[in-house]
């Protein structure tokens, strides 16, 4: 056990029964409760939309650090929950699997190694699950080959009336889920132990692991209307698809992706027919934007400044954003991940409708190298755009979830629509596929070389969800998580349906985890997807 440094301060009720105690009582060892003022208290948690967390709250005569010690009739483990050594504890159980007994027992222990243990355990008793729960089916599970911790995600339905955040454990079972009205995206755990999240492409919210609002962010520039009681107000137009937490003593807390729509002269109408152009269109480009946590925009990144707002590939002339902003747009860049890169102050950042990952200074704002097709770049860019070595180097389609490897490399998920840039025909849909890759970039070259992937045009690996997804290469075992995110009906499955796989980090993957979110029993049956799903070390605030 670490050292007990911290303290806070008792009740009053507590303090009395502390000085009133005699020397021979508040050393007494002999009992194992001695140390407990106030015995532990189960405390089930008051918000319904996360049913499986609860608190335990006792004070102790001196600071301690708690131990619990967890059964619940099949399986027993034992978490450390408080990072410091206090006498009013007020510990979060996290954990649990639903519909089930779970006997606590409490033990804590100070900074000279004594140890006391609470009289009576306590019992927790879950829920079910809700019969509207992301339906979960596990395939495989091999705990003692995959990376420590739970696997949360985003799940969800067709019906889209509710979505769930959900964590579960290596066997695949739920042990915490967040009910939430919202269509969830971009879930990542804060320094702090929080949640973090997007939705509705105008917010982001940080919650507790009880499910409780801590800060919600608010993109205000285009109006207040819809604001959240509370929220921080931030002017930016948006807030879509990412949004990362940046190191501590930089002068922003945050960065997301936002937008911006300027007006170009003499644009194509056409993807294919370039000669076909309208007097004006309305583009809509990403914009990369810090901020701090009282909502004050400390940089911003337009993609528009840094790419060719001409170059038009599949998809580039989607209405995506008409409904956001009120008339009819092209949404050029579509971007949907970005990376901060403390070795050299740099950004990645992935823009779908331009089949590209690229990498820019962060003051700078200069453009260092582009991954992706070398198709339709004029010549102002084509010395950016990395050049092909190697063998077996097949390029990135409408990719997503872009990030940067402990190993220097670039891993994304290859969702591989159209496979081709205009004029050249599209991939008809019906042999589409999509890949887990990971590309080794020498940005002193200027080249690029394929060194791993999963998924392809044939055999029985082949998949493809043209949209969402993810992949990161895990930092302990070295293997890979993949969100496998929006198969489509008829896909092996009469429903839409999605799986997250951990895989081996080898020529050839081996599977030892799978699971997929479909729903087999519905009346009618429902599609469920996901965005993203992330490996966290630990449910469990700062562990």
């Amino acid at each position: 056990m670490k050292p007990c440094t911290a303290l806070v301060e008792l009740t009053c009720a507590s303090l009395l029964a502390l000085l009133l105690a005699s020397p021979a009582e508040a050393q007494d060892q002999a009992r194992p409760d001695a140390m407990f003022l106030e015995p532990p208290v189960l405390q089930p948690n008051e918000n319904p939309n996360t049913p499986l967390a609860a608190s335990i709250r006792y004070v102790t005569a001196k600071p301690t650090r708690t131990e619990l010690r967890i059964y619940d009739g099949s399986r027993s483990w034992t978490v450390e929950p408080e990072p410091e050594c206090v006498q009013v504890h007020d510990v979060l159980l996290l954990g649990a699997r639903a519909d089930r007994a779970h006997e606590i027992t409490v033990s804590v222990f100070d900074q000279n190694g004594g140890s006391w243990k609470a009289r009576d355990p306590l019992v927790f008793v879950t829920p079910p699950l809700p019969a509207d729960f992301a339906p979960l089916h596990v395939i495989t599970s091999e705990p003692d080959q995959m990376e420590d911790g739970v696997t949360v995600f985003d799940a969800v339905s067709s019906r889209e009336t509710d979505s769930f955040i959900v964590m579960v454990d290596a066997e695949g079972e739920v042990v915490w889920y967040f009910r939430t009205p919202h269509h969830v995206g971009a879930i990542q755990q804060l320094r702090n132990g929080n949640l973090l999240y997007m939705y509705d492409r105008v917010s982001i919210v940080e919650i507790d692991m009880l499910g409780n609002v801590v800060q919600e962010w608010y993109a205000a520039a285009l109006g207040t209307k819809g604001a959240p009681e509370g929220a921080v107000l931030v002017d930016v137009n948006a807030f879509h698809h990412d949004v990362i937490e940046l190191p501590e003593g930089m002068a922003a807390d945050f960065m997301a992706l936002s937008v911006e729509m300027r007006a170009y002269p003499s644009y194509p109408t056409d993807e294919v027919e370039r000669e076909m152009v309208l007097r004006s269109a309305n583009v809509v480009g990403d914009v990369v934007v810090a901020f701090k946590r009282d909502g004050e925009v400390v940089g911003e990144h337009a993609i528009l400044d840094l790419i060719d707002p001409y170059r038009v590939c599949y998809d580039s002339m989607h209405d995506f954003w008409d409904p956001f902003f009120g008339t009819r747009t092209f949404d050029w860049s579509h971007g949907n991940a970005i990376v901060y890169d403390p070795a050299d102050d740099s950004i990645l950042y992935s823009a779908r409708h331009q089949e590209a990952v690229i990498k820019f200074g962060r003051t700078s704002n200069q453009l260092k190298w582009i991954l992706g097709t070398r198709a339709l770049w004029g010549p102002e860019f084509a010395a950016r755009v990395l050049r092909p070595t190697g063998v077996d180097l097949q390029w990135n389609y409408h990719q997503h979830g872009a990030k940067l490897t402990s190993n220097g490399t670039v891993i994304m998920f290859d969702n591989g629509n159209f496979r081709a840039t205009p004029p050249d025909a599209p991939m008809p849909h019906n042999r589409s596929y999509s890949r887990a890759v990971e590309y080794q970039v020498d940005e002193a070259a200027g080249t690029a070389a394929q060194v791993w992937a999963f998924g392809g045009p044939a055999g029985g690996g082949s998949f493809f969800s043209p949209a969402y997804g993810d992949v990161d290469l895990l930092p302990k075992t070295g293997n890979v998580l993949v969100t496998d995110a929006n198969r489509q009906a008829g896909d092996t499955y009469p429903v839409g349906w999605a799986r997250i796989l951990e895989l081996t980090h080898t020529g050839s993957p081996a599977v030892v985890l799978e699971l997929h979110l479909v729903d087999l029993d519905g009346a009618p049956p429902q599609s469920w997807s996901l965005y993203r799903s992330e490996r966290l070390k630990s449910l469990y605030p700062g562990s």
